[in-house]
């Protein structure tokens, strides 16, 4: 699990399996913004296609985005509409056939 730093306790692990997954997702999903299955395609999605660099490098700035997002209505909407987008359009490369929204 990532240290996200004082009072800041964040799941950033995907499937059970340890690994490194999402930040924003993860929170919008808590919020109830990101629904259950769009979320797991995500999760599936970063597990098999970002290196753990990359990963990293998104938890620099997605974490300190989150708490952020904690406070600000504006900000989580603005995510919120950025971060459905891409899950969906991982959706269809994850699965093409199965996910229509």
């Amino acid at each position: 699990m990532f240290a996200a730093g004082a009072g800041l306790s964040l799941d950033c692990r995907g499937g059970g399996d340890g690994g490194s997954s999402r930040v924003i997702c993860t929170e919008l999903y808590k919020q109830g913004k990101l629904d259950r299955e769009l979320y797991r395609m995500d999760v599936v999605y970063t597990a098999k296609h970002l290196s753990p660099i990359t990963v990293r490098g998104y938890h620099y700035w997605a974490v300190p985005m989150v708490v952020k997002m904690r406070s600000s209505t504006l900000l989580t909407n603005v995510f919120e509409y950025l971060t459905i987008a891409r899950a969906k359009e991982i959706a269809h490369i994850v699965k093409p056939k199965e996910y229509k929204k």
